[in-house]
């Protein structure tokens, strides 16, 4: 008896059959060739890492791939350290400094950006291209890592600009939306992005999903069967091999379809950290919530009062705010027929001397 086609809780291997993701393959291994940059973009669970094994087993003329897992290494001097390490790994034949530079990095915890160039060059000089793939291109962006932003993002960006190097990075959101946001320090300084067209890792489409379901197996599916594993997965990737899974382990033990169902649920559940893994409720509206009073209440009246600083007034956050509040307040009674424009003017003239 075989078993079951379905892989439940890690990614896909190179060999095993990948489904549904031909035009980003196409799509990436065009850029390589060009050695152009790609931003592979997808939640998780969607199949990111399973796209970047397939695309490793595959080989390019004078072209070396080196694959980086950045879950766990935490510095630019880690990161250097471990891209040189897996490149090294990759060629077949190394020169004397090479193989001085191999052995010097196997008892060090960090590298340096100097070496790091310094070792770029020495293969661009012997005509072998570069390309460096990213898995969990978040961890550069955490909290809990020492990267420097967006320091160490322009210096990547030098050497792609100069061709020592051609990067492929999978992250769960497109590049430019972690350089564009307010809240990081020095913002939209950064030309990284615009390196990495992206490519959207999304959900089967239904003959996708259906084509994945229908694999062979000593306990196929039927057509009808996998339109219902469809349905319950909506052709989250993910999902489909968790319901490809149920229906398997049903149709081997002649299950009824309520058991195939609550099997296909404790899978998705501990395997699929997707926002279907539960049946919690949603409290994301609390933080929208949260976040439209805060802009109502606080943020307009703010920028309301900020404006009359134009006019010479002197005035700090809470008095801008103040300020903003009285104005929002008298709008509304002139437009309510509390007050007439008249007495609107006048009221405005004397708030203006308080200050």
């Amino acid at each position: 008896m075989t078993q079951s086609p379905f892989i439940i809780g890690r990614p896909l291997r190179a060999h095993e059959p990948l489904f549904g993701r031909e035009e980003q393959l196409q799509f990436i291994d065009q850029s390589i060739r060009k050695f152009s940059c790609v931003n592979i973009v997808g939640e998780r669970r969607m199949g990111k890492t399973s796209l970047i094994n397939r695309l490793m087993a595959r080989e390019y003329p004078n072209t070396v791939l080196a694959f980086v897992d950045l879950q766990g290494i935490q510095t630019e001097g880690a990161f250097y350290r471990k891209s040189q390490i897996e490149l090294l790994a990759k060629l077949s034949s190394l020169d004397r400094n090479l193989t001085k530079l191999k052995r010097q990095l196997a008892d060090q915890t960090e590298s340096t950006l100097e070496i790091f160039e310094r070792t770029l060059r020495s293969l661009k000089e012997r005509g072998i291209r570069t390309v460096l793939v990213l898995d969990e291109f978040e961890q550069t962006l955490s909290d809990h890592t020492s990267f420097r932003f967006p320091i160490f993002f322009d210096q990547l960006s030098a050497m792609i600009t100069a061709e020592d190097i051609s990067m492929i990075i999978s992250s769960r959101k497109i590049l430019s939306v972690y350089f564009n946001d307010p809240k990081r320090s020095k913002s939209l300084t950064s030309t990284f992005p615009r390196y990495f067209p992206p490519t959207q890792l999304k959900n089967l489409d239904e003959m996708e999903a259906i084509e994945l379901l229908c694999q062979t197996s000593d306990y196929p599916l039927t057509a009808s069967e996998a339109r219902i594993a469809f349905e319950w997965s909506k052709g989250h990737p993910c999902l489909v091999q968790c319901a490809g899974d149920a229906w398997y382990e049903g149709k081997c033990e002649d299950k009824p379809l309520k058991e195939i169902k609550e099997q296909y649920l404790n899978l998705q559940s501990n395997a699929c950290f997707t926002r279907e893994k539960s049946n919690r409720p949603d409290f994301s509206w609390r933080k929208k919530l949260k976040e439209f009073l805060i802009a109502l209440f606080w943020q307009f009246p703010k920028r309301i009062g900020q404006v009359v600083q134009r006019l010479g007034l002197k005035l700090d956050e809470m008095a801008a705010w103040v300020m903003g509040m009285i104005l929002i307040i008298a709008l509304i009674s002139l437009m309510i027929g509390v007050i007439n424009h008249t007495e609107l003017g006048l009221w405005f003239r004397q708030i203006m001397g308080l200050w």
